[in-house]
């Protein structure tokens, strides 16, 4: 597992022109599914950064194939200190039993440039499995977290694979 990986948002035109640039880098150049005008460029290669405005992940906790395919759920969780080490405890043990659930691979993550912030990131191939997840038992561990509060912030973005 590499032990970071930055991504950027931009313009269709400007991310893949980062990557025509940067050939010797692995890259998922994704899509947001809801909002079909909102692209994200994940540089898995561990590298440094090439963008101008990326945001560092580094992984803490993988299961299975973390191949940025099919689709892929993006969950940010700031949390309180006392929160953040029991959310990381049950959402390792959820990525842990999720499998058997239909995901492919899941990644947490932390964030260089905020602290008390995890990144859940889980891969699918099937939509109604990754929906039936999110409404079962395994998700259901860690849901308290993804409350909105003045002591929480959560969101959740689902990407694919972007056409060229």
């Amino acid at each position: 597992m590499t032990n970071k990986i930055i991504l950027t948002f931009g313009s269709p035109d400007n991310l893949k022109q980062l990557m025509a640039d940067n050939t010797d880098r692995q890259f998922a150049y994704l899509q947001e599914v809801k909002h079909e005008d909102k692209f994200a460029l994940f540089d898995l290669s561990g590298k440094d950064s090439i963008f101008d405005y990326g945001i560092t992940l580094r992984p803490f906790k993988k299961t299975g194939n973390i191949e940025f395919r099919g689709l892929i759920r993006y969950e940010s969780f700031r949390l309180g200190k006392h929160d953040e080490e029991l959310f990381r405890k049950k959402a390792s043990q959820v990525l842990d039993n999720s499998q058997k659930d239909g995901m492919i691979g899941g990644l947490l993550c932390s964030r260089d440039d905020v602290k008390q912030r995890t990144i859940l990131i889980t891969i699918w191939f099937d939509r109604d499995k990754m929906n039936a997840w999110r409404d079962g038992d395994d998700y259901n561990e860690i849901v308290e977290f993804a409350a909105r509060s003045a002591c929480n912030d959560h969101f959740t973005e689902v990407y694919r694979l972007a056409d060229d």
